[in-house]
């Protein structure tokens, strides 16, 4: 890739397309072992994230290239799309668990512990990724530094 150039559209893509072909296997193997609940919304919950994180790619990727969202739609009217997407994301999630709630049948200790396990680096990731001083310490001029001796990139 040409370091003076934004990537093409398909740079680097065939790992995320990989990965959610796996995932999304995964996901109807399971929701069929669980008895298929609700499935509209149960898609729909899963199909959103998918949705904004095309839409992102496809709409950055289109304006480092060639300015195409700016010169079509507009930058406020992709601020309005990239939000209700980031909004559906949660709303949907919160729907599903709550009109399917104890349908697992497990007791309040070990949902909490799982819901903490999962809220924990959820949180962790929504606070660095848009915090330019974490990105600031993690990458470095050749590369990117060790932060800790268990995980880290040269």
């Amino acid at each position: 890739m040409d370091k003076n150039h934004p990537p093409n559209l398909w740079s680097g893509q065939l790992l995320h397309f990989l990965a959610l072909a796996v995932l999304l296997s995964l996901t109807w193997f399971l929701w069929i072992k669980i008895g298929r609940p609700f499935p509209s919304l149960f898609w729909l919950t899963i199909s959103v994230p998918i949705v904004h994180q095309i839409f992102v790619w496809l709409t950055w990727r289109m304006e480092l290239k060639s300015q195409a969202v700016s010169n079509s739609m507009g930058f406020k009217t992709y601020l309005v799309i990239f939000f209700l997407l980031l909004i559906g994301r949660p709303l949907t999630l919160f729907l599903l668990a709550r009109i399917d709630q104890g349908s697992l049948g497990m007791e309040n200790l070990p949902r909490t512990i799982i819901s903490v396990a999962l809220f924990v680096p959820a949180m962790y990731i929504l606070m660095t990724h848009e915090n330019p001083n974490f990105y600031k310490r993690l990458f470095a001029s050749n590369g990117v530094k060790i932060i800790n001796r268990s995980y880290g990139y040269a």
